[in-house]
């Protein structure tokens, strides 16, 4: 870097003073010129003449920071007297040597101090490092080292040799040019407030009230006094953002508009090393995650374009945090606060900061380069009105339409096992005010075992609505489902049924139709844990088989649970030897009985007192069953053969004949706790009359 004139001035005048300066150069210190224009340092601090040549800079002076300058004397392997004094000087903006402090010249945009060298006992022999903090931070915003000539009456510069004039009372004036990011890349090593971005930073102290608007006066926050204990001090820094969609469609799909902030907060004289991170975030940007104890009002003036009143009044701010704590979603609608902070004019439509706004600037709605075209909110005269909401926390923030989504057709389907769906389920979208949102993007899915589907990811039309490719259902019968999401939509997702089942097919599924004319049995079904649940019987056959549907409302698959078929042949108590019996459980097995008083059963007892397996007197196991649980009803459906030529096993039955049927419901509560229920009641060895329909 070149020098100033002043500084070439001072080399000339002071030449045969710094010719005189014979100190040796072995075992020098490690020296230091640190700030946006040398080494690396903070991109929004800058030393000014004649400190350093005049710099070129890009960013927005912060004004309303107390930073602190300190001077030491460094030590020197050379020289063991360097160093002992420590420091030596520090200046505040409310105290400092000699009544000098660090003041602010907010035409010049600068901070200022004065130091008289000639009331410190300054060493020739050592060097000097003056270094410009914010108290609370760690890491410097900027830091000088300065050599002092043989004869006291100039200072050099060490990274170049230049002088650096004094004053004749040999007063060298420190000036200092602190941009809005520094503080924020002081504390974390990231940036922010980069050049051209609306933005803003502030240092604050809990127990009062606080409000920070960005430089454009087009975003802030009311910080009230109780979200910050008494004893916390913050730097809040605000910058807009040009990534587009603010918040990923993946996470937010709904209509989003092009005002996008990053709100940012971090905790001053804290042991947590946040610069050890800072630069390890996602995307390369770092947005370490802030709570406040109570809620914070975030504002933005928005731009109304061509909203309806109606679709204005339900305008968000939506808050993303790419890293939330365990519990928290990444996105948040927030809930409505008035932003009465924001000196957004009103245009009409209500006060200042609540709903109203003129044109304050004209920036495009991106609904076109996100969502496709949409006439319905594009407008070459737009009206801005100051939007608030209630956050916890700090991190990223836009604004957007709220929709919601909803099921348009396709749903309550029923089809034939491994079938397609003849209607594709479909969704529509609306905004708050009923119209169509076009442009979105829905995603279907189904669950593993739910089948398959084309066409999974549709976006919106016209008409609002979004219609997967096709809907395939599995093999086997049964309900099945399907779902449409929007992010950050109401009603997302929303959820489609379909049935699968085959009319007359034992299954578990109680198909549209396969019931028809069949008056069911309501009965109430005991549990084992106490108390009774709504449960259903029905009974039809055809020319074939006899079936049996059973359900009942309970969410619990219970392992053990079974339905028992007892029948009196005669249809005239007791049962006889050779009645039939059938059983079915949840564990999937038909087991086909019959009554006898044969061996193993006790010697001498009464006919039918027991029940054994057909197939293990010579018979067979003649029926099937399917059991099922839908969400909280549990099915199950069995059929047995009018006839199935097992004598003295099976009955034998044609369309008239007229038997007696029981019903045991068994609900196995695990160990030994159970429940039975019968139908008809009150008990076992109850019957009731069944009649053979002739189809």
């Amino acid at each position: 870097m070149k020098p100033s004139r002043l500084s070439r001035w001072a080399a000339t005048a002071l030449l045969a003073l710094a010719c005189q300066d014979h100190r040796p150069l072995t075992s020098p210190p490690s020296f230091l010129i640190q700030d946006a224009a040398h080494s690396g340092g903070n991109p929004h601090v800058y030393w000014l003449p004649p400190m350093e040549a005049q710099p070129t800079f890009t960013g927005t002076f912060s004004g309303t920071l107390s930073p602190v300058i300190e001077i030491s004397e460094l030590p020197n392997a050379a020289n063991a007297t360097c160093g002992a004094q420590g420091i030596i000087a520090t200046f505040t903006t409310s105290t400092g040597p000699g009544g000098e402090k660090v003041g602010v010249d907010v035409a010049g945009q600068k901070y200022t101090v004065n130091w008289h060298t000639k009331d410190f006992p300054l060493n020739v022999d050592c060097n000097y490092r003056i270094r410009a903090l914010i108290s609370g931070l760690s890491q410097p915003l900027a830091i000088a080292d300065v050599d002092v000539v043989s004869s006291g009456a100039a200072l050099k510069r060490v990274d170049t040799g230049e002088f650096v004039p004094l004053l004749d009372d040999r007063t060298l004036a420190i000036k200092l040019r602190i941009e809005e990011g520094a503080v924020f890349y002081a504390a974390t090593g990231d940036d922010a407030c980069r050049a051209g971005r609306d933005c803003a930073e502030a240092i604050l102290t809990g127990g009062q009230d606080a409000t920070v608007l960005t430089d454009q006066k087009l975003a802030g926050v009311f910080i009230p006094a109780n979200a910050l204990l008494a004893s916390d001090q913050i730097a809040v820094t605000i910058e807009q953002r040009t990534t587009r969609p603010c918040i990923p469609t993946v996470e937010l799909a709904v209509p989003q508009f092009d005002d996008c902030y990053r709100y940012l907060a971090v905790p001053l004289g804290g042991s947590e090393d946040l610069r050890s991170i800072g630069r390890a975030a996602a995307e390369g940007e770092f947005n370490p995650f802030f709570q406040f104890r109570n809620p914070v009002t975030v504002g933005m003036c928005v731009e109304v374009g061509s909203l309806t009143v109606d679709q204005a009044r339900h305008l968000d701010i939506f808050r993303f945090d790419q890293t939330p704590p365990e519990g928290m979603p990444r996105v948040t609608s927030l809930p409505d606060a008035p932003a009465t902070f924001l000196p957004c004019d009103t245009g009409g439509l209500g006060s200042p900061g609540g709903f109203g706004g003129v044109l304050r600037r004209s920036w495009d709605v991106v609904w076109h380069a996100l969502f496709g075209p949409q006439t319905a909110y594009a407008s070459s005269a737009m009206t801005h009105l100051g939007l608030g909401g209630s956050s916890c926390c700090f991190s990223y923030f836009t604004w957007g339409l709220p929709a919601d989504v909803q099921i348009n057709d396709g749903n309550n389907q029923t089809v034939a096992p491994g079938s397609t769906l003849p209607t594709a389920p479909s969704v529509i979208v609306k905004d708050s005010g009923g119209g169509a949102v076009a442009g979105v993007t829905v995603t279907f899915s189904v669950a593993a075992g739910n089948g398959t589907i084309t066409g999974a990811v549709v976006t919106t039309g016209a008409d609002g609505i979004a219609r997967v490719g096709s809907w395939t259902l599995p093999a086997a019968g049964g309900t099945y489902a399907l779902t449409g999401s929007l992010t950050g939509a109401g009603g997302s997702p929303v959820t489609f049924s379909a049935t699968a089942c085959q009319p007359g097919a034992v299954d578990g599924v109680l198909c549209p139709g396969e019931w028809d004319g069949v008056t069911p049995i309501s009965f109430s079904v005991s549990l084992p844990e106490g108390g009774t649940t709504p449960g259903q019987l029905f009974i039809r056959n055809d020319a074939t088989n006899l079936y049996f549907a059973v359900r009942f409302d309970r969410g619990i698959r219970d392992v053990g649970s079974q339905v028992i078929f007892e029948f009196d042949g005669d249809n005239n108590p007791p049962q006889q030897n050779g009645d039939d019996v059938f059983l079915f459980g949840t564990d999937g097995q038909f087991v086909d009985d019959f009554r006898t008083n044969l061996p193993p059963c006790a010697v001498e007892s009464a006919p039918a007192s027991c029940a054994f397996r057909d197939v293990d007197y010579g018979g067979s196991n003649d029926g099937v069953g399917a059991f099922r649980q839908e969400g909280t009803v549990l099915v199950f459906e069995v059929s047995h053969p009018l006839n199935s030529g097992d004598a003295g096993h099976d009955f034998a039955l044609v369309g008239g004949n007229v038997i007696g049927m029981n019903l045991n419901v068994h609900v196995a509560g695990g160990g030994s706790v159970f429940a039975d229920t019968y139908v008809p009641g009150p008990g076992f060895g109850s019957f009731m009359p069944l009649t053979i329909t002739s189809p």
